[in-house]
């Protein structure tokens, strides 16, 4: 929550970010490390951006805010 209000999205963006992660983690239904999580996080904050904010959240920003430049890929 902190992120997306540091990034000043939408509150819509936060609550479908949060639902975004929620549905991919239902559905996958397996052992999620920490990496995991946050790389999840981060694709459902960019995905949820990317529909409800007017200026979407850049990946290049939300790679060195979140993920602070390591890319767990």
């Amino acid at each position: 929550m902190k992120v997306l209000h540091a990034f000043e999205c939408e509150t819509e963006t936060i609550f479908l970010s949060v639902t975004i992660m929620d549905l991919f983690i239902n559905v996958v239904k397996t052992l999620i490390s920490k990496n995991d999580v946050l790389l999840i996080c981060s694709i459902s904050i960019y995905i949820a951006s990317k529909m409800e904010d007017v200026l979407p959240i850049n990946m290049k920003i939300l790679v060195e805010g979140i993920l602070h430049d390591k890319h767990p890929l």
